[in-house]
């Protein structure tokens, strides 16, 4: 239902790297990521749980095929020129590229309830299979509901690559990926989404989508051969 993750070096002096909190049960045998974001070097890792997975009455079972641990390219993305015109001026799209996953002053923030367009310009063509999108800090359910990745080489005409509808909202931070199975090589990349987030208030319905980081990756496999 949860878990901390720690690690240790040959002294065996574990430091939490990082809580993931609560977790929602898996429906089939996806992969479920944990990603750290800096990164950690060390010899021995631990994995603290509060207790298995209750499945009704006094029964609590946990089950688990296999554990892995890998290191993950370098984010493609870090530092890239982002633009997107309905986002809050005290929220830009800068923030979504500059390493930092906290709120205030490092989050974007869009408040509509039609299509808004994220730009990113990654400087020079770059081969990337995995758009990570890290949800806000402050308010982690408040995410988008859908999105179209497109790509281009000269910012003129670009072809889309990938979608994916119906995102469930997180429930913290722990990173949301979406796989370009074949992968692309882009100079520029387009997220197209419908709408804000919208959530049901006494007077209506009110429309927030924030974003702590957006990140590219080209991982070589994340899965067993």
């Amino acid at each position: 239902p949860d878990i901390k993750f720690y690690a240790a070096g040959e002294d065996k002096t574990f430091t939490l790297v990082r809580d993931f909190g609560v977790q929602t049960a898996p429906t089939d045998q996806t992969p479920v990521n944990y990603d750290i974001y800096k990164g950690v070097t060390a010899q021995y890792v631990r994995l603290v749980v509060s207790s298995g997975w209750w499945t009704g009455g006094q029964n609590h079972d946990s089950r688990i095929a296999e554990l892995e641990i890998y290191n993950i390219p370098t984010n493609l993305a870090l530092g890239a020129d982002v633009t997107c015109d309905d986002a809050r001026s005290d929220f830009p799209a800068s923030n979504l590229t500059d390493g930092d996953y906290s709120f205030e002053g490092h989050s974007l923030v869009v408040q509509t309830a039609d299509a808004f367009v994220i730009d990113v310009d990654l400087g020079e063509v770059k081969t990337f299979n995995r758009l990570t999108l890290i949800p806000s800090a402050d308010n982690p359910g408040w995410f988008i509901p859908d999105v179209e990745i497109s790509v281009s080489s000269d910012n003129q005409v670009f072809d889309v690559v990938a979608s994916f509808t119906e995102l469930p909202a997180p429930t913290n931070q722990t990173p949301v990926n979406f796989d370009i199975n074949d992968g692309v090589t882009a100079r520029y990349v387009r997220l197209t989404v419908s709408h804000s987030w919208a959530r049901e208030e006494w007077w209506g319905y009110s429309y927030d989508s924030c974003i702590a980081e957006l990140e590219l990756y080209n991982v070589e496999s994340l899965t067993p051969p």
